[in-house]
C-alpha cells in the first residue's frame, strides 16, 4: 500500500502578504494596498480565496480590507482586517489570492526607447511629454501631510500611534508627488504631531 503524499498548496495562489510585496517595487506601500482593495472588489481582476473557496466581492465591500502595517525594523507587512464582526477572528481563517492576477495589476513599465529604420530613415525615440515646466508648488506640502494621514487613518489606523515612524514613509510620499520633501525630519515630525493631537 502506497503512504499517502501530503496535500500541497494550491498552486498559484500566495498569502496577501506576498502579494503585497509583488506590488512594493512599483508601488509604494499604501499604493499597493489601495491597489490591492480596489481589485480584489472586482472578480475581474482579482479573486480572494478564504480557506480554499472564492469570497463574494460584495461581502468584502462590507466586511474585509487589506492594510498595510509598519512593523519593527521599518519592514511593511500586509493583512486581512475584518471591518466587522465574523464567525471567527479574522486571524483564524487563511486568506490567499492568486499571483498571476497580482502579477497582472503591477504597473506597466514603457519599453526603453530605441531607433527604428523605415526605408532608409532613422527614426529617433520621442521624448514624452513632461509637466507644464516651472516650480512644484511644494508650499502646499502640509495640506497633503494631512491628506495622507487621512488615508492612513482609514486604512491603517494603528500607524498613527507612532509618529516616528511615520516621518519617512511621509518624506517618501511628498518625494513621489511633488518630488521635493523636507530634508529636515524635525520640520516633518513637527506637523504629523500638530495634526494628530486630536487623535493621540
Amino acid at each position: 500500500m502506497k503512504a499517502r503524499r501530503p496535500k500541497q498548496a494550491p498552486r498559484g495562489r500566495v498569502s496577501i502578504d506576498d502579494a503585497f510585496r509583488r506590488l512594493l517595487p512599483a508601488l509604494s506601500p499604501h499604493g499597493a494596498v489601495e491597489l490591492m482593495n480596489a481589485a480584489l472588489r472586482d472578480p475581474r481582476r482579482a479573486r480572494l480565496w478564504c480557506n480554499g473557496k472564492v469570497v463574494d466581492p460584495g461581502f468584502i465591500r462590507t466586511h474585509l480590507v487589506v492594510r498595510a502595517r509598519l512593523m519593527a525594523k521599518r519592514r511593511w507587512t500586509a493583512e486581512i482586517r475584518a471591518t466587522r464582526a465574523l464567525d471567527k477572528p479574522v486571524e483564524a481563517y487563511t486568506w490567499q489570492t492568486e499571483a498571476k492576477q497580482i502579477e497582472a495589476l503591477k504597473p506597466r513599465l514603457s519599453p526603453p526607447p530605441s531607433t527604428q529604420q523605415d526605408r532608409g530613415t532613422t527614426i529617433l525615440p520621442v521624448t514624452p511629454a513632461r509637466h507644464t515646466p516651472g516650480p512644484k508648488p511644494t508650499d502646499d506640502w502640509p495640506l497633503l501631510v494631512a491628506a495622507k494621514l487621512i488615508y492612513i487613518a482609514r486604512y491603517d489606523p494603528e500607524a498613527l500611534l507612532n509618529a516616528e515612524a511615520l516621518i519617512e514613509p511621509m518624506q517618501k510620499f511628498l518625494q513621489e508627488e511633488i518630488g521635493w520633501h523636507p530634508k529636515d525630519r524635525k520640520q516633518v515630525r513637527e506637523k504629523i504631531v500638530f495634526l494628530l493631537k486630536f487623535v493621540r
